[in-house]
Protein backbone atom coordinates (compact mmCIF):
# COMPACT_ATOMS: atom_id res chain seq x y z
CA UNK A 1 0.00 0.00 0.00
CA UNK A 2 1.54 3.56 -0.60
CA UNK A 3 2.25 5.83 1.86
CA UNK A 4 -1.71 6.83 3.06
CA UNK A 5 -2.40 10.49 2.97
CA UNK A 6 -4.51 12.00 6.00
CA UNK A 7 -5.47 15.20 7.39
CA UNK A 8 -5.58 15.24 11.24
CA UNK A 9 -7.91 18.12 12.69
CA UNK A 10 -7.66 18.10 16.51
CA UNK A 11 -9.91 20.47 18.43
CA UNK A 12 -10.09 21.94 22.29
CA UNK A 13 -10.55 24.88 24.59
CA UNK A 14 -7.87 24.79 27.96
CA UNK A 15 -6.59 21.60 27.41
CA UNK A 16 -3.37 22.46 28.98
CA UNK A 17 -3.25 18.84 30.71
CA UNK A 18 -3.69 16.46 27.85
CA UNK A 19 -3.25 18.53 24.74
CA UNK A 20 0.94 17.59 24.80
CA UNK A 21 0.17 13.92 24.87
CA UNK A 22 -2.52 13.81 22.29
CA UNK A 23 -0.33 15.62 19.60
CA UNK A 24 2.44 13.46 20.35
CA UNK A 25 0.11 10.40 19.77
CA UNK A 26 -0.70 11.55 16.42
CA UNK A 27 2.71 12.60 15.79
CA UNK A 28 3.21 8.58 16.36
CA UNK A 29 0.24 7.63 14.71
CA UNK A 30 0.91 9.20 11.35
CA UNK A 31 4.75 8.59 11.12
CA UNK A 32 5.49 7.18 7.73
CA UNK A 33 2.45 8.89 6.36
CA UNK A 34 1.96 11.83 4.26
CA UNK A 35 0.16 13.78 6.54
CA UNK A 36 -0.92 17.06 7.81
CA UNK A 37 -1.88 18.45 11.14
CA UNK A 38 -4.13 21.24 11.94
CA UNK A 39 -4.89 22.21 15.92
CA UNK A 40 -7.71 24.14 16.41
CA UNK A 41 -8.48 25.83 19.49
CA UNK A 42 -12.47 28.11 21.11
CA UNK A 43 -10.39 30.98 22.60
CA UNK A 44 -8.23 29.25 25.32
CA UNK A 45 -6.74 30.58 28.19
CA UNK A 46 -4.54 28.08 30.22
CA UNK A 47 -1.42 27.75 27.37
CA UNK A 48 -3.04 24.85 25.39
CA UNK A 49 -2.17 27.40 22.57
CA UNK A 50 1.51 27.84 23.74
CA UNK A 51 1.96 24.30 24.04
CA UNK A 52 0.55 22.97 20.72
CA UNK A 53 2.94 25.78 18.76
CA UNK A 54 5.48 23.40 20.24
CA UNK A 55 4.87 20.84 17.23
CA UNK A 56 5.53 21.22 13.56
CA UNK A 57 2.25 21.73 13.20
CA UNK A 58 -0.97 24.12 11.66
CA UNK A 59 -2.35 26.17 14.78
CA UNK A 60 -5.54 28.08 14.37
CA UNK A 61 -7.78 29.81 16.95
CA UNK A 62 -11.35 31.12 16.44
CA UNK A 63 -12.44 34.31 16.34
CA UNK A 64 -15.05 36.12 18.45
CA UNK A 65 -16.85 36.58 15.20
CA UNK A 66 -16.74 32.56 15.04
CA UNK A 67 -19.02 30.81 17.59
CA UNK A 68 -16.86 28.29 19.28
CA UNK A 69 -18.38 24.82 19.58
CA UNK A 70 -16.62 21.47 18.99
CA UNK A 71 -18.83 20.79 15.97
CA UNK A 72 -16.86 24.70 14.40
CA UNK A 73 -13.49 23.53 15.23
CA UNK A 74 -14.11 20.36 13.13
CA UNK A 75 -15.62 22.22 10.60
CA UNK A 76 -12.93 24.88 10.17
CA UNK A 77 -9.81 22.50 10.11
CA UNK A 78 -11.33 20.32 7.53
CA UNK A 79 -11.80 24.10 5.45
CA UNK A 80 -7.84 23.82 6.25
CA UNK A 81 -7.00 20.76 5.26
CA UNK A 82 -6.96 19.06 1.79
CA UNK A 83 -6.16 15.19 2.26
CA UNK A 84 -8.43 12.07 1.00
CA UNK A 85 -9.04 11.10 4.73
CA UNK A 86 -9.88 12.90 7.68
CA UNK A 87 -8.72 12.36 11.56
CA UNK A 88 -10.70 14.54 14.11
CA UNK A 89 -10.09 13.95 17.68
CA UNK A 90 -10.90 15.49 20.73
CA UNK A 91 -7.44 17.62 22.22
CA UNK A 92 -8.09 15.08 25.74
CA UNK A 93 -7.45 11.92 23.65
CA UNK A 94 -4.94 9.88 21.80
CA UNK A 95 -5.33 7.79 19.01
CA UNK A 96 -4.00 3.98 18.22
CA UNK A 97 -1.88 3.85 15.10
CA UNK A 98 -2.98 0.48 14.84
CA UNK A 99 -6.41 1.29 14.77
CA UNK A 100 -5.91 4.54 12.54
CA UNK A 101 -3.71 2.21 9.65
CA UNK A 102 -6.61 -0.50 9.91
CA UNK A 103 -9.32 2.00 9.74
CA UNK A 104 -7.51 3.54 6.28
CA UNK A 105 -6.82 0.59 4.97
CA UNK A 106 -10.69 -0.76 4.98
CA UNK A 107 -11.93 2.55 3.67
CA UNK A 108 -9.36 2.31 0.98
CA UNK A 109 -11.06 -1.28 0.35
CA UNK A 110 -14.51 -0.30 0.71
CA UNK A 111 -15.14 2.89 -1.00
CA UNK A 112 -19.08 3.01 0.41
CA UNK A 113 -17.70 3.73 3.70
CA UNK A 114 -17.89 6.97 4.81
CA UNK A 115 -16.80 6.77 8.25
CA UNK A 116 -15.04 4.43 10.37
CA UNK A 117 -14.62 4.39 14.76
CA UNK A 118 -13.52 1.96 17.09
CA UNK A 119 -13.84 1.38 20.36
CA UNK A 120 -12.85 4.37 22.95
CA UNK A 121 -11.33 3.90 25.91
CA UNK A 122 -12.31 6.05 28.81
CA UNK A 123 -9.39 6.83 31.48
CA UNK A 124 -11.73 8.75 34.49
CA UNK A 125 -9.23 11.41 36.29
CA UNK A 126 -9.91 12.92 39.43
CA UNK A 127 -9.70 16.59 40.03
CA UNK A 128 -5.69 16.21 40.98
CA UNK A 129 -5.21 14.46 37.41
CA UNK A 130 -5.01 10.90 39.44
CA UNK A 131 -6.22 7.83 37.14
CA UNK A 132 -8.91 6.52 39.02
CA UNK A 133 -10.36 3.84 36.78
CA UNK A 134 -10.16 2.85 33.42
CA UNK A 135 -12.88 1.63 30.86
CA UNK A 136 -14.38 0.45 27.66
CA UNK A 137 -17.78 -0.53 26.29
CA UNK A 138 -17.21 -4.44 25.05
CA UNK A 139 -15.50 -5.22 21.56
CA UNK A 140 -17.06 -7.26 19.48
CA UNK A 141 -16.13 -10.24 17.40
CA UNK A 142 -16.57 -8.23 13.83
CA UNK A 143 -16.67 -5.09 12.30
CA UNK A 144 -19.89 -3.40 12.50
CA UNK A 145 -22.62 -0.64 10.33
CA UNK A 146 -23.72 1.44 13.33
CA UNK A 147 -25.44 4.65 13.48
CA UNK A 148 -22.79 7.44 14.71
CA UNK A 149 -19.67 7.65 15.91
CA UNK A 150 -18.13 8.98 19.19
CA UNK A 151 -16.53 12.29 18.71
CA UNK A 152 -13.28 11.97 20.32
CA UNK A 153 -11.52 9.84 17.80
CA UNK A 154 -12.99 9.02 14.33
CA UNK A 155 -11.89 9.25 10.63
CA UNK A 156 -14.10 10.40 7.74
CA UNK A 157 -13.68 10.16 4.07
CA UNK A 158 -13.65 13.70 2.64
CA UNK A 159 -15.55 12.96 -0.10
CA UNK A 160 -18.20 11.76 1.98
CA UNK A 161 -18.02 14.54 4.38
CA UNK A 162 -18.22 17.29 1.53
CA UNK A 163 -21.28 15.28 0.07
CA UNK A 164 -23.37 14.94 3.02
CA UNK A 165 -22.71 19.06 3.63
CA UNK A 166 -19.58 19.00 6.13
CA UNK A 167 -20.42 19.79 10.21
CA UNK A 168 -23.09 22.15 10.97
CA UNK A 169 -20.64 24.39 12.86
CA UNK A 170 -23.50 26.58 15.04
CA UNK A 171 -25.03 23.30 16.33
CA UNK A 172 -23.75 23.90 20.20
CA UNK A 173 -23.51 19.83 20.63
CA UNK A 174 -25.27 17.00 19.15
CA UNK A 175 -22.79 17.39 15.88
CA UNK A 176 -22.08 13.61 15.54
CA UNK A 177 -25.81 12.34 15.45
CA UNK A 178 -26.57 15.31 12.91
CA UNK A 179 -23.46 14.90 10.44
CA UNK A 180 -23.88 11.21 10.70
CA UNK A 181 -27.51 10.98 9.72
CA UNK A 182 -26.85 13.19 6.60
CA UNK A 183 -23.62 10.99 5.86
CA UNK A 184 -26.34 7.97 6.06
CA UNK A 185 -28.68 9.77 3.98
CA UNK A 186 -26.09 10.09 1.34
CA UNK A 187 -25.83 6.48 1.69
CA UNK A 188 -22.51 6.08 2.86
CA UNK A 189 -21.61 3.59 5.92
CA UNK A 190 -20.62 4.40 9.47
CA UNK A 191 -19.09 1.43 10.54
CA UNK A 192 -17.04 0.57 14.05
CA UNK A 193 -14.13 -1.89 14.49
CA UNK A 194 -13.40 -4.36 16.81
CA UNK A 195 -10.55 -2.82 18.33
CA UNK A 196 -9.06 0.11 20.55
CA UNK A 197 -9.29 3.47 18.58
CA UNK A 198 -7.62 4.78 21.03
CA UNK A 199 -7.89 6.69 24.92
CA UNK A 200 -10.29 9.71 25.73
CA UNK A 201 -9.29 11.20 29.29
CA UNK A 202 -12.60 11.92 31.23
CA UNK A 203 -12.56 14.20 34.44
CA UNK A 204 -14.77 12.83 37.58
CA UNK A 205 -17.62 14.76 37.62
CA UNK A 206 -20.93 14.73 40.68
CA UNK A 207 -23.97 15.17 38.47
CA UNK A 208 -24.74 18.57 39.15
CA UNK A 209 -21.08 19.54 38.76
CA UNK A 210 -21.29 17.67 35.35
CA UNK A 211 -24.62 19.64 34.68
CA UNK A 212 -22.95 23.00 35.54
CA UNK A 213 -19.86 22.29 33.74
CA UNK A 214 -22.27 21.06 30.53
CA UNK A 215 -24.48 24.31 31.19
CA UNK A 216 -21.73 26.68 30.63
CA UNK A 217 -20.58 25.10 27.51
CA UNK A 218 -24.76 25.82 26.17
CA UNK A 219 -25.01 21.55 25.76
CA UNK A 220 -28.52 21.85 26.54
CA UNK A 221 -29.18 24.22 23.69
CA UNK A 222 -28.49 21.58 21.41
CA UNK A 223 -31.81 20.06 22.36
CA UNK A 224 -33.44 23.03 20.96
CA UNK A 225 -31.41 23.52 17.97
CA UNK A 226 -32.23 19.64 16.97
CA UNK A 227 -35.92 20.30 16.84
CA UNK A 228 -35.52 22.38 14.00
CA UNK A 229 -33.69 19.80 11.98
CA UNK A 230 -36.37 17.02 13.17
CA UNK A 231 -38.52 19.36 11.59
CA UNK A 232 -37.05 19.24 8.02
CA UNK A 233 -35.60 15.84 8.16
CA UNK A 234 -38.39 12.85 9.49
CA UNK A 235 -35.08 10.62 10.55
CA UNK A 236 -33.47 13.00 12.90
CA UNK A 237 -36.46 12.15 14.82
CA UNK A 238 -34.72 8.66 16.02
CA UNK A 239 -31.58 10.24 17.35
CA UNK A 240 -33.17 12.70 19.22
CA UNK A 241 -35.56 10.35 20.76
CA UNK A 242 -32.52 8.35 21.82
CA UNK A 243 -30.28 11.29 22.72
CA UNK A 244 -32.98 12.56 25.36
CA UNK A 245 -34.41 8.75 26.55
CA UNK A 246 -33.30 9.48 30.10
CA UNK A 247 -35.43 13.27 29.66
CA UNK A 248 -38.32 11.29 27.88
CA UNK A 249 -38.71 8.79 31.07
CA UNK A 250 -38.33 11.39 32.86
CA UNK A 251 -41.56 13.37 31.30
CA UNK A 252 -43.86 9.92 31.47
CA UNK A 253 -42.72 9.96 35.07
CA UNK A 254 -43.24 13.53 35.57
CA UNK A 255 -47.16 12.87 33.79
CA UNK A 256 -48.70 9.91 35.90
CA UNK A 257 -47.01 11.86 39.25
CA UNK A 258 -49.56 14.75 38.22
CA UNK A 259 -52.29 12.01 36.74
CA UNK A 260 -52.05 10.62 40.51
CA UNK A 261 -52.83 13.76 42.14
CA UNK A 262 -55.51 14.58 39.44
CA UNK A 263 -57.18 10.72 40.72
CA UNK A 264 -56.42 11.25 44.62
CA UNK A 265 -58.22 14.74 43.79
CA UNK A 266 -61.53 12.93 42.64
CA UNK A 267 -61.16 10.68 45.78
CA UNK A 268 -61.43 13.40 47.84
CA UNK A 269 -59.65 13.81 51.20
CA UNK A 270 -55.60 14.09 50.93
CA UNK A 271 -55.78 11.35 48.91
CA UNK A 272 -54.60 13.66 45.75
CA UNK A 273 -51.39 14.31 48.20
CA UNK A 274 -51.04 10.57 48.60
CA UNK A 275 -51.30 9.47 45.23
CA UNK A 276 -48.06 11.02 43.98
CA UNK A 277 -45.84 10.65 46.88
CA UNK A 278 -46.47 6.87 46.92
CA UNK A 279 -45.65 7.00 43.28
CA UNK A 280 -42.34 9.45 43.99
CA UNK A 281 -41.64 7.22 47.47
CA UNK A 282 -41.33 4.08 44.93
CA UNK A 283 -39.36 6.00 41.77
CA UNK A 284 -37.39 6.89 45.06
CA UNK A 285 -36.47 3.83 46.87
CA UNK A 286 -35.83 2.25 42.93
CA UNK A 287 -33.63 4.84 41.98
CA UNK A 288 -31.53 4.66 45.10
CA UNK A 289 -31.50 0.96 45.16
CA UNK A 290 -30.04 1.58 41.57
CA UNK A 291 -27.66 4.33 42.10
CA UNK A 292 -26.68 3.75 45.79
CA UNK A 293 -27.17 7.46 46.18
CA UNK A 294 -30.26 9.53 47.25
CA UNK A 295 -28.77 12.89 46.22
CA UNK A 296 -28.43 11.46 42.93
CA UNK A 297 -32.17 11.33 42.67
CA UNK A 298 -32.47 14.66 43.41
CA UNK A 299 -29.97 15.62 41.20
CA UNK A 300 -31.18 14.39 38.34
CA UNK A 301 -34.67 15.58 38.99
CA UNK A 302 -33.16 19.22 38.71
CA UNK A 303 -30.97 18.32 35.12
CA UNK A 304 -34.30 16.70 33.67
CA UNK A 305 -36.23 20.07 35.15
CA UNK A 306 -33.69 22.14 33.16
CA UNK A 307 -33.73 20.62 30.02
CA UNK A 308 -37.41 20.77 29.93
CA UNK A 309 -37.18 24.29 30.91
CA UNK A 310 -33.90 25.19 27.91
CA UNK A 311 -35.28 22.90 25.11
CA UNK A 312 -38.19 25.78 24.10
CA UNK A 313 -35.61 28.60 24.87
CA UNK A 314 -33.20 27.19 22.93
CA UNK A 315 -35.47 26.76 20.48
CA UNK A 316 -36.73 30.53 19.62
CA UNK A 317 -33.17 31.52 20.43
CA UNK A 318 -30.92 29.45 18.49
CA UNK A 319 -31.92 28.42 15.21
CA UNK A 320 -28.75 26.54 13.48
CA UNK A 321 -27.73 28.83 10.90
CA UNK A 322 -26.56 27.81 7.54
CA UNK A 323 -23.34 26.26 7.30
CA UNK A 324 -22.18 28.64 4.33
CA UNK A 325 -22.68 31.56 6.57
CA UNK A 326 -20.36 30.83 9.02
CA UNK A 327 -16.95 32.74 8.62
CA UNK A 328 -14.70 30.54 7.73
CA UNK A 329 -11.25 32.40 8.08
CA UNK A 330 -9.94 31.70 12.18
CA UNK A 331 -6.87 33.39 13.09
CA UNK A 332 -3.59 31.44 11.97
CA UNK A 333 -1.26 31.50 15.32
CA UNK A 334 1.23 29.13 13.52
CA UNK A 335 2.17 27.06 10.10
CA UNK A 336 4.33 24.28 9.86
CA UNK A 337 7.57 25.26 9.30
CA UNK A 338 8.77 22.01 7.05
CA UNK A 339 6.52 19.45 5.07
CA UNK A 340 6.49 15.79 6.15
CA UNK A 341 9.60 14.52 3.87
CA UNK A 342 11.59 17.65 5.70
CA UNK A 343 11.88 20.15 2.55
CA UNK A 344 12.12 24.04 3.86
Amino acid sequence: MNKPEISVVVIGKNEIDHIRQCLQSVSEAVADMEAEIVYVDSMSNDGTVEAACEFDISVLQLQPQQPPSPSAGRYIGSLHTQHKFILFMDGDALVSREWLLSAIEYMISNPDVGAVGGVIRRVWESSKGDIIKVEHDNIKQEIAEVNTLSGPICLYRREALEKAGNWNPYLRAQEEWELDERLQATDYKIVQMPMLSGDHFVSEHSLLSEFFRLRKRTFFDSYGQMFWLCNSRQRMWRFFVESLFKTLIFVVFLSAFVATGIVGRFIGGIWWLICPLVLFCFAQIYFTIKTRSLFRLLAFIVVQLYILWRIPIAFFKHKPGKTSEYPIEPKVIQKPKKSKDGAD
